[in-house]
């Protein structure tokens, strides 16, 4: 009877809709487009730049921490059991498939860069392959990161797992890892003026990883993620008060502080959005597919509207708004077709 219990509370999970989780998706999506292409750069107030820095940067880590909450809820528990193999793994082989699928689709506009970047034909090897296995990005691919760091991420909660580590450790190591990379990034900001014993070190690194340690906050967003899905509860407790302190933090502070801000005004935003109760629709599955295709779609869109409008590459509200809204189009189209689709398909069986 225990297990009949503890497999039907699983399956509840499993069919859960986080519908509330779906709409911040898009709207994070939007906010991803607005990094990349920076509408506030002629902006001449600190204030509200610093306000737009604190909301848009909240973007990657919600999907990281959605990333974590899910995989969870999925498995039931974060543990040495086959069935949390299974689904990490699974999740694992789907992100692989997918980083490698949209590193082809931006191939081109990184062979172009390459071609005209005057180095030899070795070194440029050399840079995609750095690019691809440490970075995560190429010319103009900037949001393939984010499926490095969960593919690293992930793959190492699964070792440490399988080493037999409880998840509190992991979670543990994993925020550890993330404020090494919050400090890796600064240091590297100021490598030259280091003293010797740590600025050899720090450019070794920097030369693999490049001057973000961004791949670090994958796994501690995800644990944090992870943490969220096996103790709601707990995890949502403060998180009116946090998302304030967070956000003040973020907006009053620069550097490793504005970046452990950061993490507190996520994790709160991602509790405060849980606790939303949206009525089920389809709708939200639109939503959700459409958040995915404007984060890996709107690059290409924002090339193809600053070449033909400008001739080259340029930042602003325009191009902000133009890719945001042609990215929103062609993600709806292409998941209304595909539905359609695959209903045809259906109903032909």
């Amino acid at each position: 009877r225990t297990n009949e219990r503890t497999n039907e509370r699983t399956n509840e999970r499993t069919n859960e809709q986080y519908n509330s989780i779906d709409l911040c998706k898009l709207i994070m999506a939007v906010c991803v487009v607005a990094i990349h292409t920076q509408p506030l750069i002629k902006c001449d107030s600190i204030a509200i730049v610093k306000v737009y820095e604190a909301i848009v940067n909240i973007a990657n880590p919600f999907f990281f921490l959605s990333t974590g909450f899910l995989l969870s809820r999925k498995a039931g528990a974060i543990d040495n059991s086959v069935k949390t193999e299974k689904v990490l793994k699974n999740y694992v082989k789907k992100i692989v498939s997918m980083y490698l699928l949209w590193t082809v689709i931006y191939l081109p506009p990184a062979i172009i860069h390459y071609s005209q970047s005057g180095s030899t034909v070795l070194w440029n090897i050399l840079e995609y392959i750095r690019g691809l296995l440490f970075l995560g990005e190429h010319y103009n691919s900037h949001n393939l990161w984010f499926l490095l760091a969960i593919i690293y991420g992930v793959s190492a909660i699964m070792w440490l797992i399988k080493k037999g580590v409880k998840f509190n450790k992991i979670v543990i190591l994993s925020v550890c890892l993330m404020a090494w990379g919050f400090v890796f990034t600064e240091l590297v900001a100021v490598k030259d003026s280091l003293p010797l014993i740590i600025q050899y070190p720090v450019k070794a690194m920097w030369i693999v990883l490049g001057p973000r340690g961004r791949l670090f906050s994958g796994i501690g967003y995800i644990s944090l993620g992870m943490l969220c899905g096996l103790d709601r509860k707990n995890f949502c407790r403060f998180r009116y008060p946090l998302i304030i302190v967070g956000m003040l933090g973020s907006i009053m502070t620069e550097g490793v502080a504005e970046s452990i801000f950061i993490v507190f005004s996520a994790c709160s935003l991602f509790g405060i959005v849980l606790g939303i109760r949206l009525k089920d629709s389809r709708k939200y599955y639109v939503l959700r597919k459409m958040s995915t295709g404007i984060y890996f779609v709107h690059l290409y869109v924002w090339m193809g509207y600053y070449t033909l409008v400008y001739g080259t590459k340029t930042y602003g509200f325009d191009s902000f708004l133009c890719t945001a809204l042609l990215s929103a189009l062609i993600s709806y189209l292409y998941t209304t077709i595909k539905g359609r689709i695959k209903a045809r398909h259906l109903v032909l069986k």
